[in-house]
């Protein structure tokens, strides 16, 4: 998560996905699930079938804290993504 005076988050278009470690931030961009978005931090790009552009995540989805508080597989449209820097 950016912390005072960094610049916001950037929305990534990753080949495969985001990588183990990024932290993401979800929102209905990524899924109407999302009305209340989400913070991420990604284990890794589950392979399963999916649409063209969807992606199926695990990650421990995280407080305002930075602290996981819930192991989650989420299921997204990979140009919803918004990947912290």
């Amino acid at each position: 998560m950016p912390a005072s005076g960094q610049t916001a988050a950037r929305p990534v278009a990753p080949v495969r996905g985001p990588r183990p470690g990024d932290a993401i931030r979800l929102d209905r961009r990524a899924s109407p699930q999302f009305v209340r978005p989400i913070t991420v931090r990604m284990i890794r790009v589950l392979d399963r079938p999916t649409y063209d552009g969807w992606l199926w995540l695990e990650g421990y989805e995280l407080n305002d804290a930075g602290t996981a508080v819930r192991r989650r597989q989420l299921y997204v449209r990979r140009d919803g993504i918004v990947l912290y820097r």
